[in-house]
């Protein structure tokens, strides 16, 4: 099937099916749209899943569900084939038995693990086949359209649940159990939606469960069989960008030597190097929370489809590009920082083409500290392979705004990803989202994941797949937060929606390490803040990621909210919408 043609007799002995392997999405769609076959076309394998995988999964059903005659596929495959002789959780694959020759972890490349828990991934497969699909056709009447996907079945075995969320808290709920939608047709419900009281900067979310109401053959009552979301924004009040309140702002100081630039209050402080321009140092009551400073990151633990690790001829894989550019090894070619006074702040705004900010503009002359930092960096054979210069702001109460421009070298054409990477004390485990979840998620892989606020903790992100790996990634966060529990905790927010991640697996030890098992969690926890980071693709075994998934080379702008706070008395939404 390698040779698959948009003939009307193409292999018609062979098969009553046309069958490719690994074909790519706009192959798929070009041949649907100009082939003479009648027979429907499914996929023999598509969207391998070797590892943290199966990216563009969405994309592939798109096209199947938008053109009649592409009827699905076969995801290779089903389970991770890794053994545990001693029944002690240590997944092994081939070589590790001493046997030869082997393909390494090439056996592992399934959508559940050996003992069939689920890949983030799956979740993913099973809300793009779901048994059915809400519209949403009038909010003001709580008007909603149910499509029943199934070809056999009426939705009569099908009970709904729903919620009214704002900024991630139910605020109403209910049930609805008389879905009869016939095979293939539609219905329309009406939900008793009541519009509550919603602040300015706040977000409502309508999410609809599907649960089987009564045991089967292959369930029981109460299996989760979909969902939908839709964001209700008619309910909601933009923010004005002046809503930064610094009237109950603790008393601080300014501190500028050769040595420092520091600022401090009652209950925190703050350092920069005076040379080159890196955040030293954050305390906050009383407690050190800064372990690493807020660095450039582009690079992220390859997942199997960047290249596989234990796999020699990987040059032509992403990873080995990415390997013999040096991005895993930056080297600092140059590095300043300047006090701005605030007359010089609209210029360097001008010259790094920041994007025109009203907060800044109402809040300007409260700001305590500007400092314009730059940061040239080499690596590999590149010169100037990243400029990254920065405008940070702090602000009275000791909040900081890290404003980013990033210049990538034009032969830096597909990074890992391109952000802001920084180490915490090992006490910050207590761990809270606003923004899709509740599990991992990427820019190729997030139909599976929703809005909403979300309570975890840094051990918890770990996602184990078998070879160590790129993991626990969050999509279109709002914000995020660390707490140690106690009365410290550390907040992180954007302008706009941004990616990232909390780990006491950095990527250096995740890169090195072959096995799940061998890996040992640090006391410290890594956070990485990113701009955007690629796409998963499928390309252990088929087509990489979509170019549109990729980072280009050129200029990046992106900025991050930084703030110490009692998350135990302050609510991190309630820090949100101040700082929107």
């Amino acid at each position: 099937q390698g040779k698959w043609q948009p003939t009307k007799d193409f292999n018609r002995l062979a098969t009553d099916l046309v069958a490719p392997m690994y074909p790519e999405i706009h192959d798929l769609v070009e041949w649907i749209q100009n082939t003479e076959d009648e027979r429907p076309l499914i996929m023999c394998e598509y969207s391998h899943a070797m590892g943290n995988s199966n990216g563009s999964l969405s994309d592939y059903w798109d096209a199947i569900r938008s053109h009649h005659g592409l009827q699905g596929g076969f995801i290779w495959d089903c389970v991770d084939q890794g053994l545990d002789p001693e029944s002690n959780g240590e997944w092994k694959y081939g070589g590790d038995f001493g046997d030869h020759p082997n393909d390494a972890n090439f056996c592992i490349n399934g959508l559940v693990w050996p003992d069939r828990t689920p890949h983030p991934a799956m979740e993913e497969f099973k809300k793009l086949v779901q048994p059915l699909e809400a519209r949403l056709v009038d909010v003001s009447s709580g008007k909603i359209e149910i499509r029943n996907r199934r070809d056999f079945l009426d939705l009569g075995d099908i009970q709904l649940e729903w919620q009214l969320e704002v900024d991630g808290r139910i605020v109403d709920q209910g049930k609805l159990e008389d879905l009869d939608a016939a095979p293939g047709a539609s219905e329309i419900i009406e939900l008793p939606l009541k519009k509550t009281e919603i602040l300015m900067g706040q977000e409502v979310h309508l999410t609809l469960f599907y649960f089987l109401k009564k045991d089967c053959t292959w369930a029981e009552a109460g299996h989760p069989m979909g969902w939908d979301q839709f964001r209700i924004s008619e309910w909601e009040t933009q923010p004005t960008g002046n809503s930064l309140n610094l009237t109950q702002a603790p008393k601080s100081s300014l501190s500028i030597t050769d040595q420092s630039l520091g600022v401090s209050s009652e209950k925190s402080e703050i350092e920069f190097d005076p040379a080159s321009g890196l955040l030293k140092r954050i305390k906050f009551d009383g407690r050190e929370i800064l372990i690493t400073s807020p660095r450039l990151n582009p690079w992220r633990a390859p997942t199997d489809n960047d290249g596989i690790k234990a796999w020699s001829g990987q040059e032509h894989k992403p990873l080995g590009r990415w390997l013999k550019a040096g991005i895993h090894k930056l080297d600092i070619k140059e590095q300043s920082c300047r006090v701005l006074q605030l007359d010089e702040v609209e210029t360097i705004q001008e010259k790094l083409e920041l994007p025109e900010n009203n907060f800044l503009e109402n809040v300007a002359k409260q700001v305590l500290l500007n400092l314009s930092v730059k940061h040239v960096y080499n690596c590999g054979d590149t010169q100037e392979a990243f400029v990254h210069e920065t405008l940070w702001h702090v602000f009275p109460d000791l909040s900081l705004w890290m404003r980013n421009r990033v210049k990538i070298h034009e032969t830096l054409e597909d990074l890992p990803r391109i952000g802001i990477s920084l180490e915490l004390s090992g006490s910050f485990e207590e761990f809270e989202w606003f923004g899709n979840g509740p599990h991992e998620s990427y820019c190729d892989r997030k139909a599976g994941v929703r809005a909403g606020r979300y309570q975890s903790s840094v051990s918890d992100q770990y996602v184990p797949y078998i070879v160590p790996q790129e993991h626990g990634n969050l999509t279109d966060l709002r914000w995020m937060a660390l707490s140690d529990g106690e009365s410290r905790g550390l907040f992180f927010s954007s302008s706009g929606y941004f990616e990232g991640s909390v780990s006491h697996y950095p990527d250096q030890d995740l890169y090195q390490t072959p096995h799940a098992f061998e890996l040992k969690p640090r006391q410290e926890t890594s956070v990485y803040l990113d701009h955007m980071q690629r796409g998963l693709g499928t390309a252990s075994c088929g087509p990489d990621t979509l170019q549109r998934y990729r980072i280009p080379a050129g200029v990046h702008h992106f900025d991050f909210f930084i703030q110490g706070s009692d998350l135990n008395e302050e609510d991190p939404g309630s820090i949100f919408r101040n700082q929107s």
